[in-house]
């Protein structure tokens, strides 16, 4: 059921009707010359082109990937319970409260997070 009610679709048909059945009127003959005139008179596109800080970022990515990789494949778990466990000991150390156990974890997502957040921020500073 439309919400429309019945005179409102009526002047839509009516309307509707009127576009499909109106007969069309020729273009002007010198629409086509001045159309192509204009198009001709518009600058050439930039062309496609790549920045230092492009290819930087590009090879960033890369060795951060690469270096998690390596993390997650040569690492042991008592490796990494260790580091936990240094950590733990520095921020107690510091006055902390005693972290949870994904606290670490929280911890390097927040660093890597902020970093990312720099970065972008200094490469729209750049490009504006």
């Amino acid at each position: 059921m439309s919400t429309l009610p019945h005179r409102e679709r009526a002047m839509d048909a009516a309307v509707d009707d009127a576009l499909r059945t109106y007969p069309l009127r020729p273009a002007p003959a010198s629409l086509a010359p001045r159309v192509m005139a204009r198009l001709r008179a518009l600058p050439a596109p930039p062309r496609f082109r790549l920045a230092w800080i492009d290819y930087a970022l590009c090879l960033l990515a890369t060795l951060m990937a690469a270096v998690a990789l390596t993390f997650w494949r040569f690492v042991t778990p008592e490796a990494l319970q260790r580091a936990q466990e240094r950590l733990i000991v520095f921020l107690q150390h510091a006055g902390l409260a005693t972290p949870r156990p994904e606290f670490p974890l929280a911890l390097a997502a927040i660093g890597l997070a902020a970093a990312l957040l720099l970065l972008g921020v200094g490469v729209w500073r750049n490009s504006s």
